[in-house]
């Protein structure tokens, strides 16, 4: 006998990872559709990031605690996958060795759990833009590039960097959320014929990483603060030349010929440092965070659980609302 279909209809709005996980976790119990203005699932902040999922230098121990239950989630789930997203791989850190951890492959991640929202009866629409958000008496309505309107039962927006634009339709944007931009960044990618064998090297002037057997990610935070300063853009002759200097001084040679692409954007944030979950109007959901790559799973099934009537994040240190710490109080942890 076929299964039959929710009732309840579901829209997340951002095709993010953490988008994608909100969306493949409620998959079975709501009719789902992922909305994301992007061409393609994952191509904004998540396209632009290092993607080494970690525990490391969370200075709150709930955050780091959070952390590990969410690389254990990215380990369940990813076996437990058609494709395999998530690979346990140990890093040098500022020159000490870090075992808890791994490699997040971004666009496997997006494949399989866009696989998982569609076999479970869910849309995914891409170059689809929300431009405005309502309450409704049974739910929400939403706009979509300025024509159609979408009713459902419930909405989640875990848009980013653009959560405050959509939740300022509704009059809500909590103070946990704010602006939720973040500093600019972007990742490299570049050829090289053992990428396999290059080991997770993480610094603030240096980062590297294998993503495939010929291709590897570099990052340098250090020179994302410097061109920001400098107002230079984040294009290929800008960063490249940049980069390939601070792999130099790092030890680690690049050809000028490896450059494969340069991908960047603003990293979203919450206001003190913690994801932010839960419901901030009645049927409007938000999920927020500067470490979604590797809170995403657990972020998504944390959110799925809040969707149902009885917010039971109501009185969790992520809720929305939750007080913020003056800014000459320390952060829970560094962003």
């Amino acid at each position: 006998m076929a299964a039959v279909p929710p009732s309840r209809s579901l829209a997340v709005i951002g095709g993010g990872v953490v988008g994608l996980s909100v969306a493949a976790a409620a998959a079975d119990g709501w009719r789902v559709v992922v909305i994301d203005a992007a061409d393609d699932v994952c191509a904004v902040a998540s396209g632009a990031s290092f993607a080494w999922a970690n525990a490391d230098a969370k200075v709150a121990g709930s955050y780091a605690a959070l952390s590990r239950a969410a690389l254990d989630r990215h380990r369940d789930l990813s076996a437990a996958a058609s494709e395999p997203w998530y690979r346990p791989l140990p890093a040098r850190v500022d020159g000490r060795i870090v075992e808890e951890g791994g490699i997040v492959e971004v666009a496997a991640f997006a494949r399989s759990h866009v696989g998982r929202i569609r076999a479970a009866g869910g849309a995914v629409r891409t170059r689809t833009r929300v431009t405005r958000l309502a309450q409704t008496p049974s739910g929400a309505s939403l706009v979509l590039d300025g024509r159609q309107e979408l009713r459902v039962d419930r909405v989640v927006v875990a848009a980013g960097c653009d959560t405050p634009k959509l939740l300022a339709d509704l009059g809500a944007v909590p103070p946990a959320v704010g602006s939720a931009t973040g500093p600019r960044g972007f990742v490299v990618r570049a050829r090289r014929t053992d990428a396999a064998a290059v080991e997770v090297r993480l610094g603030e002037r240096f980062s590297v990483r294998p993503e495939t057997d010929r291709l590897i990610l570099l990052q340098s935070r250090a020179l994302e603060r410097d061109l920001d300063a400098e107002g230079v853009p984040f294009s290929a002759s800008a960063v490249w030349p940049r980069i390939r200097s601070e792999a130099a001084a790092a030890g680690f040679d690049v050809a000028d010929a490896d450059l494969v692409s340069v991908a960047s954007a603003t990293r979203p944030a919450t206001t003190d440092g913690l994801p932010v979950v839960g419901e901030v109007t009645p049927g409007v959901h938000v999920v927020l965070a500067h470490s979604g790559v590797t809170l995403a799973p657990l972020l998504g099934e944390l959110a799925a659980a809040g969707l149902d009537d009885g917010d039971p994040h109501a009185a969790s240190p992520l809720r929305p609302d939750r007080p913020i710490p003056p800014d000459d109080l320390p952060k829970e942890f560094p962003s």
